[in-house]
């Protein structure tokens, strides 16, 4: 323990994140042996003064088969969120034109069929080219949050238990859209939900195509179903993104990470 250094930053304000990134580089230039646990948002800065300082450079990064990732027609948003900011996500996005579609709690009792009218509701949505939201709840004052946890425990749900029961069921209900629609964009709102979604839908990794926001990319999925085969999926906890997250994932389009060569030599060829 002689000889190592603890530097802990925190972040008050853009400017000190910068700064932080930037001793946080210096320390990588004069030492192999650097631990930086950190929030996405700091690492994001990193990487920026990482390639402004040519620590880095978008060559170190394997390219992920050249491609362009085109903006989508239409995006579905599966919230089991119940913060805040996701509620705000939601107003927003309806106010643009997104459908918004209320799963009610009674949806989560059925444990051996699908919830056909729910589905086929959003799926016809779909279908005529609209985006749509599924949600369980609207912040978290929000009275369907205690009814839908009563409804599960008089089921016999353990309290523990019911955030698992209530993701890997949105997991099979999501990737029953899929399969029936030619959709290729999702976003899944809520941090706990995130990770009951993709397991319930065999997602087995992710490859980054293109930020949105610190902590919530976009993201190619890699998974056994056939179905998901170049889904492009979002994953968001619930605290993070502006209010227009939905709108940005809806419309996000360039060349996927690390494949800013691909994009530079297009641009020449074209120039």
């Amino acid at each position: 323990m002689d000889n190592e250094l603890l530097l802990t930053t925190d972040r008050l304000d853009e400017r000190r994140v910068t700064v932080s990134a930037g001793q946080i580089g210096e320390s990588a230039r004069k030492s192999r042996d650097l631990l930086v646990p950190g929030s996405p948002e700091g690492e994001y800065s990193l990487e920026r003064n990482w390639r402004e300082s040519g620590i880095a450079s978008s060559r170190d990064a394997e390219p992920f088969s050249g491609i362009e990732v085109a903006r989508a027609e239409q995006v579905l948003v599966v919230s089991g969120s119940t913060s805040a900011i996701t509620h705000r996500q939601i107003e927003a996005a309806s106010a643009k034109g997104f459908q918004p579609i209320r799963i009610p709690p009674i949806a989560f009792l059925d444990s051996e069929g699908l919830p056909m009218q729910l589905l086929d509701a959003a799926i016809a949505l779909l279908e005529a080219g609209r985006s749509v939201i599924l949600f369980t709840a609207l912040g978290p004052h929000d009275p369907h949050i205690a009814e839908t946890r009563e409804l599960l425990l008089a089921q016999g749900v353990r309290t523990t238990e019911i955030a698992a029961c209530i993701g890997r069921k949105l997991g099979e209900w999501t990737f029953e859209i899929v399969r029936r629609t030619p959709l290729r964009r999702i976003v899944i709102a809520g941090g706990d939900t995130s990770g009951y979604v993709a397991d319930a839908m065999n997602i087995y990794a992710l490859r980054m195509l293109l930020p949105i926001c610190p902590g919530a990319p976009m993201c190619a999925v890699y998974a056994e179903p056939k179905e998901l085969e170049g889904l492009e999926l979002a994953l968001k906890g619930g605290e993070f993104g502006d209010a227009d997250y939905f709108e940005q994932v809806l419309t996000a389009s360039g060349y996927a990470w690390g494949c800013e060569e691909e994009r530079n030599k297009k641009v020449a060829a074209e120039s």
